[in-house]
């Protein structure tokens, strides 16, 4: 039967130490890579209502200048709000961020 030394022991026990931290390293950095998509989508959109509300304000609502730029403005809002849902946040709760801005 074989014996393992201490040497050997204490090798063993710090690859193990040394594989446990490796995976937390990779979790922290999907959790920080999560957090800062949802953080981007959550600011983009913001951005997109605030610009959207200027233009409202300084062009014509019935010109189709107008017209193009809030199709477009709603159409990059609602891709950040499915972002934001397939990332696992209510409708409501992502609605509500983005007014918000965070």
């Amino acid at each position: 039967m074989s014996r393992k030394t201490l040497k050997q022991k204490l090798k063993s026990q710090l690859r193990n130490a040394n594989a446990a931290i490796k995976t937390h390293h990779h979790l922290a950095g999907l959790t920080i890579n999560f957090e800062c998509q949802r953080l981007q989508a959550i600011a983009l959109a913001h951005g997109i209502m605030a610009t959207l509300l200027d233009v409202k304000s300084k062009m014509d609502v019935e010109s189709d200048a107008f017209k193009d730029v809030e199709k477009t403005a709603q159409g990059r809002i609602a891709q950040c709000v499915v972002q934001l849902v397939g990332m696992g946040m209510t409708h409501e709760e992502a609605n509500k961020r983005i007014m918000a801005g965070h």
